[in-house]
């Protein structure tokens, strides 16, 4: 006779980024649009720019901790620094807008997601969105997939 008992959770916690969509795919289309727009705007080949782009991510991960270690806009002033530019204010903005456009056009919900946070909503188990980077890009990313009431709370590393 089995004596185990199942219990209910009273929370289910859920991250972001690679659990409710695919991170990578959208990362990827949104630095090639990156990678285009520097070619276009400043000469740097794409192939040179990826190379630039990674080790100004890499830099700004390892000056900074937190959310902010995430902050596309600090990712391009470094890249234009590796790359020997000056500082350029539109090129900062500009990339950052395309960036996002580019990466949000590629998000798309996982399959059975909306199903499975719904029945353990119904079933009054809470549920918890939990996520590690800018609230700004965060919520942008909540509100374009249009998951935000399908959660009792949500967290971003920047609030804590």
């Amino acid at each position: 006779m089995n004596n185990s008992v199942i219990y209910r959770p009273e929370l289910i916690v859920f991250d972001l980024d690679s659990t409710i969509y695919e991170y990578l795919p959208c990362r990827k289309a949104a630095e090639k649009r990156f990678f285009d727009y520097a070619y276009s705007e400043i000469g740097i080949k794409p192939r040179i720019s990826k190379h630039l782009y990674t080790a100004a991510r890499i830099n700004v991960k390892n000056r900074i901790q937190g959310a902010s270690s995430h902050e596309r806009y600090l990712y391009f002033i470094e890249y234009l620094r590796l790359a020997g530019k000056k500082s350029n204010a539109l090129f900062i903005e500009e990339p950052f807008s395309l960036y996002w456009t580019s990466y949000f056009e590629n998000m798309y919900i996982l399959p059975g997601f909306e199903e499975f946070v719904t029945k353990a909503r119904l079933s009054n188990i809470a549920t918890a969105l939990v996520t590690n980077m800018t609230s700004e890009i965060q919520y942008r990313k909540i509100l374009y997939l249009q998951i935000d009431h399908l959660f009792d709370y949500l967290i971003t590393s920047q609030e804590t």
